[in-house]
């Protein structure tokens, strides 16, 4: 019979009957494939008891592939917050970034404010500008507030001028939510010219409420949008 069906079969069955727990975990040490182990351990991580905590970590501990090792470990912390620490050092520890990234993202929305910032720095270390974008991307949503002047920070950081422009441009809706003045405007909006011109157009409703708030009035706004006109006359 399957491994991973027995497995699967024998952890359902332990949620009702914890006595089973041993021996759904002894079934799941014997699944072949770091993968399908890390995805088998990684869906009872919230059911899992006090009792057989330290044998599911031994199991997960024990996994050769980085980032499967690494997504089971983020996965447990959701339930064991004292594992963070160790998780993140396992994102860090992946070679290949693009796993990197992606591990991290997938784990952006469960992570508790005190370990952004190390999250923030495993962002800033990766070197494919590309990836760092899309990391922007998927992170800018659940990022705490007080770490946002460091990742705009990061974000000045990428050499790239589209690639910085478009990791701007995934902020910037949630810039008009900010309770500080978001830094270096006049920058901000230098580096939104590196987008083509219709696309800096369309964020200009979601750029009118932070203009307004920076120049403390409609006027500012206004004078925004005839220079934006002046330059489009002179290049249609």
């Amino acid at each position: 019979k399957n491994e991973s069906d027995r497995s699967r079969a024998l952890s359902e069955i332990a949620q009702h009957l914890p006595q089973l727990w041993p021996e759904a975990l002894s079934s799941i040490r014997k699944i072949k494939g770091d993968f399908f182990l890390s995805h088998m351990l990684s869906k009872i991580a919230q059911h899992l008891p006090e009792a057989v905590f330290s044998e599911a970590l031994s199991s997960i501990r024990e996994i050769q592939d980085e980032s499967d090792r690494a997504g089971a470990l983020s996965e447990i912390a959701q339930y064991w917050p004292e594992l963070w620490p160790e998780a993140l050092n396992s994102i860090r520890e992946i070679k290949n970034e693009s796993a990197r990234s992606s591990v991290l993202l997938a784990i952006s929305q469960h992570l508790p404010e005190p370990i952004w910032s190390e999250a923030l720095s495993i962002t800033c270390d990766i070197k494919d500008e590309s990836s760092q974008t899309s990391m922007f991307y998927g992170m800018i949503k659940h990022l705490p507030e007080p770490l946002w002047p460091r990742a705009i920070t990061i974000l000045y950081s990428i050499q790239d001028k589209y690639n910085r422009s478009q990791a701007l441009r995934i902020c910037i809706p949630h810039f008009s939510n900010l309770t500080n003045t978001f830094p270096n405007f006049e920058k901000a909006l230098d580096t939104l010219t590196y987008q083509n011109r219709s696309a800096l157009i369309q964020l200009l409703p979601t750029l009118r409420p932070i203009i307004m708030r920076l120049g403390d009035s409609e006027e500012t706004f206004s004078d925004v949008l005839q220079a934006m006109r002046e330059v489009c006359k002179q290049w249609p």
